[in-house]
């Protein structure tokens, strides 16, 4: 077996990363996808059903109009509540901005470009790796800040970075 030191990847190792990059791009891209569609699918039947109320109230049977307005009624808060509850476009636009930063640090690193340029392999493979760990973190703290901003910022308070004030 050769000797290789920790700091020095071998051929094995930048393969790992690249795989690593490109499984979690393929992530992301279905996360992506996945949140457009939920937030769509959302706002379509939102739209829908908010039109049918008027539509039922012009043609609809006199006896059962007020039942049939109260369910399109409440589907309309159903729907609300649930992209409230899940955020849906927020998800999205936090996963497409996550997809975009890792496309792109991929296509910088194998392109030897920008940060890499000046590096050896070694230190480039390292970089790029760590690089995708803090695109990682940075999404992670957006995730916790989108389900609990009170908690994150305490957090980013208590490690010294300033927060920006809820709206």
């Amino acid at each position: 077996m050769p000797n290789s030191t920790p700091s020095e990847p071998t051929a094995e190792a930048e393969a790992g990363v690249l795989a690593n990059a490109a499984a979690l791009i393929d992530e992301y891209r279905r996360s992506t996808r996945l949140y457009l569609i939920v937030y769509r699918t959302l706002k379509m039947l939102e739209v829908l059903t908010a039109a049918a109320i008027p539509t039922f109230a012009a043609v609809g049977n006199p006896d059962c109009i007020q039942s049939v307005m109260a369910i399109l009624g409440g589907l309309i808060v159903v729907f609300q509540g649930a992209q409230a509850l899940f955020r849906p476009q927020d998800v999205w636009v936090m996963c497409r901005l996550t997809l975009s930063e890792l496309t792109r640090e991929r296509r910088l690193y194998t392109a030897n470009a920008g940060r890499y340029s000046k590096l050896s392999t070694i230190e480039a493979t390292n970089l790029f790796a760590e690089r995708l760990e803090e695109i990682l973190q940075e999404f992670d703290s957006r995730w916790q800040e989108l389900r609990d901003p009170r908690k994150a910022r305490e957090m980013g308070a208590s490690k010294g970075a300033p927060m920006p004030d809820a709206k």
